[in-house]
C-alpha cells in the first residue's frame, strides 16, 4: 500500500505544479492548513480526491492515516514550492546513480548535506532531535514543517522526494 500512497502523492504534486503553472491558491491553502479537515484545506479537497482510492478516503469525517500522511507531504512540498520557479520535487532513482547530477534528495539526506555545509548544524541537530524525540503524529508533523523551512530558508534549490 506505501507505493500505491506514494504514487497518489506524486500525482498530487504534479497536478498542483502544472508544468510550471503553480495552482499558487491551492499551494498557499496548503502551506496555512494544519489538516486535511481544516477550513482552508477545503480549496485543495478536489485535487486530493480526485486522486485518492476510495478505499482510502474517510467514513466518518475524522481523516484517515493515508488521507493524513498524503496531505503532510504535500504540504511539505507546498512549502518548499513557495517562491520557485522550478519545480522542487525530484523523484528518487535508486537504481542509477543520476540523483547527484539532478540534486534529488530524501528529506533526511537533504537535512544531512545541509548540515554538512552549514554553521549551525547545532541548531539543525536540536530540530532533528526533537523530531525523533515525539512519539504524537501533531507534534511529528509540526516539526517536520519546521526543519522543511530550514531548508527553504537556506535556497539550496535541492529537489526533495
Amino acid at each position: 500500500m506505501a507505493f500505491e500512497i506514494e504514487k497518489a502523492t506524486e500525482r498530487i504534486i504534479r497536478q498542483l505544479y502544472n508544468n510550471g503553472d503553480t495552482d499558487k491558491a491551492s499551494l498557499s491553502a496548503l502551506r496555512s492548513a494544519a489538516t486535511i479537515d481544516g477550513y482552508r484545506a477545503q480549496k485543495v479537497w478536489p485535487v486530493f480526491l480526485s486522486n485518492l482510492d476510495e478505499q482510502w478516503l474517510s467514513k466518518n469525517g475524522k481523516a484517515t492515516r493515508e488521507e493524513a500522511a498524503i496531505f503532510a507531504a504535500v504540504r511539505m512540498y507546498a512549502l518548499h514550492q513557495q517562491a520557485s520557479d522550478s519545480c522542487v520535487f525530484g523523484r528518487r532513482n535508486y537504481s542509477d546513480k543520476k540523483d547527484e547530477e539532478t540534486n534529488s534528495r530524501e528529506l533526511f539526506e537533504a537535512l544531512n548535506w545541509l548540515k554538512q555545509g552549514t554553521d549551525s548544524h547545532e541548531a539543525l541537530d536540536r530540530r532533528v532531535q526533537a523530531l525523533l524525540g515525539t512519539n504524537n503524529y501533531n507534534a511529528v508533523i509540526d516539526q517536520l514543517v519546521h526543519l522543511m523551512q530550514i531548508i527553504k530558508s537556506k535556497k539550496t534549490g535541492i529537489q526533495i522526494d
